[in-house]
């Protein structure tokens, strides 16, 4: 009899107009003007998880926890993990290492009183721990965090460490620190390593 294969789900929380993609279109200081969407329909991922018994990790920004407490205890109330997305989603590279300490610091803290746990992983926005922005390794083993799930293994303009691993592995932070990385999903394709990762939109539909 063949085992049943074990996957790992998550979910980034975020509302549409966070989107790295969106950073020329809209402008921070004028998200909290915007129509949110994001509460109603990380909502329907939680029943659509519930209707299968799935549990996931939830990645949630800083700035939702912030302003939607609720939607952080109704993550963690449904049995998934509330993990860290940082703070304002902004690209770690495009930070100086002390905004990303406090952004870092303050991110976790709003998500571990919200949720009433302890928070033990984290994402970079647009998994943007890149070569250029390793250092960053060492500000999250300094909060705390028992893991990491920003390195994408593939070649790309925004993010992206080609020649990182494709599996789970203890990773050195350039302190002495070290954490796991959870990679984001890859195949490899005659020889090449491809995006095998997909995308819950928490907040563009309806």
């Amino acid at each position: 009899m063949s085992e049943t294969p074990l996957n790992a789900i998550t979910v980034d929380v975020e509302d549409y107009y966070q989107v790295s993609a969106f950073n020329d279109a809209v402008d921070r200081k004028d998200w909290g003007s915007k129509p949110s969407r994001v509460v109603a329909n990380t909502q329907r991922l939680l029943d659509l998880f519930a209707e299968f018994d799935v549990k996931g990790t939830f990645f949630t920004l800083g700035w939702v926890a912030e302003r939607h407490p609720e939607l952080v205890r109704a993550i963690h109330a449904a049995g998934h993990e509330v993990a860290c997305h940082g703070y304002s989603h902004k690209l770690i590279y495009e930070q100086s290492p002390e905004e990303f300490h406090d952004e870092t610091f303050k991110a976790k803290a709003l998500l571990e009183e919200a949720a009433g746990v302890e928070v033990k992983g984290y994402r970079a926005a647009s998994y943007s721990i890149t070569k250029r922005s390793l250092w960053a390794l060492d500000t999250l083993v300094e909060a705390g965090f028992d893991y990491d799930s920003s390195f994408f293994p593939v070649h790309h303009d925004r993010y992206g460490i080609p020649d990182s691993p494709r599996h789970p592995y203890l990773l050195q932070a350039p302190n002495g620190g070290s954490l796991v990385e959870f990679p984001i999903t890859t195949s490899r394709v005659a020889g090449v390593k491809l995006p095998e990762a997909g995308i819950f939109a928490c907040s563009p539909i309806g």
